[in-house]
């Protein structure tokens, strides 16, 4: 993808986030793949204690989940990207979008209350934040090792 193309549509980034957003479109099949057993222990850790559902049931769950909220997205991002609107802004509040339908299907799934699936959907977003960011350290500990991304190394050197 060519630079002004890149500008249209996520906005100028710099030459690292560039790299970055191109490296995680060109792997996005993997890290969706990667991030059910992901959200499946989450969920297991999370819901424990209510409505035994083995492993296997949970990771059902966020399958179909993830494939129901793909489908549905898909043309409203597509139609979002062709008036123009910045493809962050789109994913942010797609992003929104999935984490209240989610916490829906998991209310009715697990007969919840409001309250209690609200404090589940809190602790389940503080587990997955904190295995973010440890993906993310070793990711960038991994590129830094590496030699992958040689702005980590610009950063990583100290100040002359």
């Amino acid at each position: 993808m060519d630079q002004l193309s890149m500008t249209w549509l996520y906005g100028d980034m710099g030459e690292f986030g560039q790299q970055s957003f191109k490296s995680t479109v060109e792997n996005q099949t993997l890290i969706a793949l990667l991030s059910i057993p992901i959200y499946t222990a989450i969920s297991k850790i999370t819901f424990i204690g209510i409505k035994k559902l083995n492993l296997t049931e949970h990771a059902i769950i966020y399958f179909y989940l993830m494939g129901a909220t793909t489908v549905a997205s898909f043309p409203f991002m597509v139609l979002f990207l062709i008036v123009g609107v910045n493809y962050f802004i789109i994913s942010y509040v797609f992003i929104i979008l999935v984490i209240l339908y989610t916490a829906w299907c998991l209310k009715r799934i697990f007969d919840l209350s409001i309250g209690s699936i609200l404090f589940r959907t809190f602790l389940f977003l503080i587990f997955l934040f904190v295995v973010y960011v440890l993906a993310v350290l070793a990711l960038l500990a991994f590129a830094y090792l590496t030699g992958g991304i040689e702005g980590i190394k610009e950063m990583a050197k100290p100040p002359s």
